[in-house]
C-alpha cells in the first residue's frame, strides 16, 4: 500500500511536471513563431533545411459551432452533448 508521504512526494513531482510542460509548451511556441514569422516573410509553405523539413500550410477544417446549436435548439443540444467521464486534477 501506499503511504500518504509518498502520495504528498508524487504529487510535489507532479506539480513540478506540470511547471516544466508550461515552460516547455511557451519555449516551444515561441520557436515555431520563429520559423512562421520567416516562411511568412518569404512566402513559403514548406522550407528544407537538410536535417529538418517544415511544413506551414493552410487546411480547411469543419468544426462544428456547439455555442449556436446550443443557442438555437438548446435541449436538443443539451441531450445530445451529455455524457458521463471522469477528470484527473492536481491541486
Amino acid at each position: 500500500m501506499t503511504s500518504k508521504i509518498e502520495l504528498q512526494a508524487t504529487v510535489k513531482t507532479l506539480q513540478a511536471l506540470y511547471s516544466q510542460e508550461a515552460e516547455l509548451k511557451e519555449a516551444i511556441k515561441n520557436q515555431e513563431q520563429v520559423l512562421k514569422d520567416y516562411m511568412e516573410a518569404q512566402n513559403v509553405e514548406h522550407l528544407d533545411l537538410g536535417t529538418a523539413v517544415v511544413h506551414w500550410t493552410q487546411v480547411v477544417s469543419k468544426v462544428f459551432d456547439l455555442k449556436a446549436f446550443r443557442a438555437d435548439f438548446g435541449d436538443v443540444a443539451e441531450y445530445m452533448t451529455e455524457r458521463l467521464s471522469r477528470r484527473f486534477k492536481v491541486a
